[in-house]
């Protein structure tokens, strides 16, 4: 509810005082993965349940474009609300063209960025909205909402899931 209110307020301000456009990204982090295989483990059911709950809390959050790595941990966090708005994910590894995409061909869109632990917090500070402190191996809950418009940007920092 309160991603909806904070998505609605943002996007109706610009609209209602002809200010350009905002961007609104949701950034997580993949959801619980698997062990095996190491180099590119898939989510496991605890997993599976919390991308599917990533696609209840943002079904009508008006979800744009959707940015992924290319690990399939990433992948199945986006799968269930991609399946739901019927986009394909973009697979982007690196922070910087991670940014780069938001803020040029993606301005004044919502979008959804499922990324790692120690890249979300390179994304976030590039896109202008601060340091935040470090994800923990063992936290798969948190979201940020970063918010750019003409006067810059804010975070929102919220937790999804059980």
């Amino acid at each position: 509810m309160v991603l909806r209110l904070t998505l609605a307020i943002a996007l109706g301000a610009a609209v209602l005082f002809g200010q350009p456009p905002v961007t609104t990204v949701v950034l997580v982090r993949h959801a619980e993965k698997a062990a095996e295989p190491a180099d590119n483990p898939g989510l496991t059911a605890a997993g599976r349940a919390r991308a599917k709950e990533l696609a209840r809390v943002l079904k009508d959050a008006s979800v744009e474009a959707i940015v992924t790595s290319h690990f399939l941990r990433t992948n199945e966090t986006a799968q269930p609300l991609a399946a739901q708005l019927g986009q394909a994910p973009e697979a982007i590894d690196d922070s910087a063209p991670v940014v780069q995409r938001v803020k040029t061909g993606l301005a004044g869109k919502t979008v959804l960025v499922v990324h790692h632990s120690n890249t979300l917090p390179q994304i976030i500070q590039a896109l202008g909205g601060g340091a935040i402190e470090p994800i923990g191996d063992a936290e798969f809950d948190r979201m940020f909402v970063v918010t750019i418009s003409a006067g810059g940007a804010r975070v929102l920092k919220l937790r999804y899931g059980r």
